[in-house]
């Protein structure tokens, strides 16, 4: 399923037990209601793979449509919560070859959106280490006998990738704003 998360913080546990803040379902890209993101300083966009499922994509074009929707609802969510930082995830792979085709061109249409329209103020958080070496989903990640969801162990490392994003992205951010404050020629001891 696709889903948002806002607000991320630390702890531990599986998905939505360890993230403060509020766990926000939208099934579809177009469903993510921007005014849900409203009061966080973090704002995380998971999509999943519903809308990029084989019978659901009939031609590259409709890839190209999500990438637009996406761009839109990012848009709106920076117009509203303009001091909110802003994450986006690359969807998940599967172990579904077909579906990965559509999954891999989305992610790819996504980090050149992002790059070229957000000057890198919307960071794209990769998932190249949730790869087998065919380019899959790693079999230890999913459920049993489950080609497309996470099990126990994927999610215990996607939370654990989240958190680090995050905290590499406010460290990155307490850095800047003390060396914008320090006085030219003052320099530490």
């Amino acid at each position: 399923k696709q889903w948002y998360q806002r607000r991320v913080a630390v702890g531990t546990g599986t998905l939505g037990q360890s993230f403060p803040g509020e766990r926000v379902k939208a099934n579809k890209v177009s469903a993510i209601d921007p005014k849900l993101c409203i009061g966080y300083s973090n704002v995380i966009l998971v999509c999943g793979t519903n809308d990029l499922r084989v019978e659901n994509v009939q031609s590259p074009g409709d890839i190209h449509q999500l990438v637009d929707i996406l761009h839109l609802k990012i848009q709106q969510i920076q117009k509203l919560c303009p001091k909110a930082k802003l994450f986006v995830t690359a969807v998940l792979p599967s172990r579904l070859p077909k579906m990965n085709k559509n999954i891999m061109a989305f992610n790819s249409l996504v980090d050149e959106m992002l790059y070229s329209s957000f000057n890198q103020t919307v960071w794209h958080l990769g998932v190249g280490h949730f790869l087998d070496g065919k380019g899959l989903l790693a079999m230890k990640l999913t459920r049993n006998g489950d080609e497309i969801h996470l099990g126990e162990l994927g999610i215990a490392k996607f939370v654990r990738c989240l958190k680090q994003w995050v905290y590499v992205r406010e460290r990155q951010e307490r850095v800047r704003q003390r060396k914008a404050t320090r006085p030219v020629g003052v320099y530490p001891t």
